[in-house]
């Protein structure tokens, strides 16, 4: 990725574009105003839901030209740089040469990382987060793709990865691993050791929720349902007794685990729920809805899993719950079961006061986002980057 045109002006229906070069090496830059997650364009997000005030039209554009010149490598992702901003800008409903320009700037990182990806796979090297996962891998890219819908073919080539990705590294071991199977360590900083990550930030269930929401809207590659069954198919291993899903192969932490976006049972729940809609799984579908509203209910009555979450935030925190949530209960067979989940939430999340911190995941951009902005069809899908629609 060579270069793109960001906005010199601010933006009308069609922006003005000017050109700047784009960065490789994250260290050169200012890192707050490129980030999604903990930085500027999390506030930029938010200005984005109100393309139709000049105030926020005029601070985006403004926020836009801050980022620049724009990062790219494998530093780069739908939380970070070029792809960010091209998430944010798409938000707000730019169009014209600004977009053009990202959107061949997105097609040209992507297929450097999927020649990468697999590179990896042909030689039998295990994977990282960083290559797949939602927050900065290829699945937090695909995201972006589908709801750009610029570039089927570029698309279609990620999408074939993924469904690769799901196969097993090694065909000829006995019992072969998953192939999103990662070194890392969690708990031994001296020992990492292998394990396969059911988390919808870093872990399978990312890729599940992308590769069910192309099979939702028509974009379809060979192999995809046979990689949504493997996904799930695993995932059911890793079912625990009453409380939803292990974070992770080897986990054993006894009792209820904190209900967050990013590794808990809402967001598996939530990329399950869109997995048996891509296929047509009803059963499954009711499972998970049931189980979702079983372990919310619970945690109504047993402190102990909300004491666990982290901050006030989307990432960790009582906001990634309650958007999560909702965006389940959008889909859900009967809603109503999830009404006083969402109402106690929503409680929670006011009650919480606003973080003195930007970004999206655990700043105040993210909190206004979750309570200004709820899940509605003529809104933009601003929470499509966290894997939810």
């Amino acid at each position: 990725m060579s270069t793109t045109n960001p906005p010199t002006s601010v933006p009308s229906a069609t922006p003005v574009a000017g050109r700047e070069a784009v960065a490789t090496n994250a260290g050169e830059l200012p890192a707050a105003a490129q980030s999604l997650s903990r930085g500027d364009l999390g506030t930029a997000l938010l200005h984005a839901m109100y393309p139709d005030d000049p105030a926020h039209t005029q601070a985006l554009s403004q926020l836009a030209r801050a980022a620049m010149p724009l990062v790219d490598g494998p530093s780069a992702g739908i939380f970070f740089g070029a792809p960010a901003l091209t998430f944010v800008l798409h938000t707000a409903g730019w169009t014209g040469p600004t977009m053009a320009h990202l959107d061949q700037a997105l097609a040209t990182h992507t297929t450097a990382r999927l020649a990468a990806a697999h590179q990896r796979i042909d030689t039998e090297q295990t994977a990282h987060f960083g290559e797949y996962d939602l927050m900065h891998g290829l699945a937090g890219i695909g995201a972006l793709l589908l709801v750009r819908s610029t570039d089927p073919e570029t698309t279609r080539a990620l999408l074939t990865y993924l469904v690769r990705l799901t196969e097993p590294l090694r065909a000829t071991a006995d019992e072969p691993d998953p192939g999103w199977q990662v070194w890392h360590h969690h708990s031994d900083l001296e020992r990492p050791w292998p394990h396969a990550n059911a988390g919808l930030a870093h872990g399978i269930t990312g890729p599940l929720a992308v590769l069910s929401l192309a099979v939702q809207r028509g974009v379809r590659v060979p192999g995809d349902l046979a990689a949504i069954d493997r996904i799930l198919d695993w995932l059911d291993t890793q079912r625990r007794s009453g409380d939803g899903w292990a974070r992770w192969s080897g986990d054993h932490q006894p009792g209820p685990l904190a209900p967050s976006w990013c590794y808990g049972t809402p967001g598996i729940a939530r990329a399950q729920q869109l997995a048996a809609i891509a296929i047509g799984d009803q059963q499954r579908k009711n499972q998970v809805e049931t189980l979702l509203a079983d372990s919310l209910t619970s945690c109504l009555t047993d402190p102990a899993p909300t004491s666990d979450l982290v901050g006030d935030g989307i990432c960790h925190g009582p906001a990634g719950v309650l958007q999560t949530v909702r965006r389940v209960a959008a889909d859900a067979d009967d809603p109503s079961v999830f009404n006083q989940h969402i109402e106690h939430w929503t409680a929670r999340v006011r009650a919480a006061g606003e973080p003195r911190r930007a970004g999206l995941l655990e700043g105040t951009p993210g909190l206004r986002l979750v309570l200004d902005h709820p899940p509605h069809p003529q809104t933009p899908a601003w929470d499509a980057c966290l894997g939810l629609a």
